[in-house]
């Protein structure tokens, strides 16, 4: 019994601080598109925003224009990983609508196509536009 309550408790939380990291990632975001004087760089906050970019649970779809723009002034390798990962994200389209192009075409040959799974269609699209934001 007290093993239960002591994980619900820690489990609890757990969940208290994501949303408390979210929060402050999201404020941190703000801080940087409407006050910069007072904005100083954190690391950590900007790992936190690159892991989460393509979630709109962690990242609403209210901050992902200034998350565009902050990652627009990004310099160095976060860039290059930024772009990586979106061109990740759009071959997996690519791949999906090729094998869907072939499932229709050889229907007889179900069983013999690799299953490939379809990218969340805000996570295609977020990843369209942070291509486009950085290869401008």
């Amino acid at each position: 019994m007290k093993k239960e309550k002591h994980a619900q408790r820690q489990a609890e939380a757990q969940s208290a601080a994501k949303d408390q990291l979210k929060s402050q990632c999201i404020t941190y975001l703000s801080q940087w598109k409407h006050d910069r004087e007072n904005w100083k760089f954190m690391k950590a906050k900007q790992v936190w925003l690159y892991k989460n970019k393509f979630s709109s649970q962690l990242v609403p779809d209210e901050s992902w224009p200034v998350l565009l723009e902050y990652f627009e002034s990004a310099k160095g390798n976060i860039r290059n990983m930024l772009l990586t990962d979106a061109h990740k994200i759009i071959k997996e389209m690519d791949d999906w609508t090729a094998s869907q192009d072939k499932d229709g075409d050889n229907a007889e040959d179900m069983d013999q196509t690799p299953d490939v799974r379809k990218p969340d269609p805000s996570v295609y699209n977020r990843a369209r536009s942070l291509i486009q934001c950085l290869e401008e």
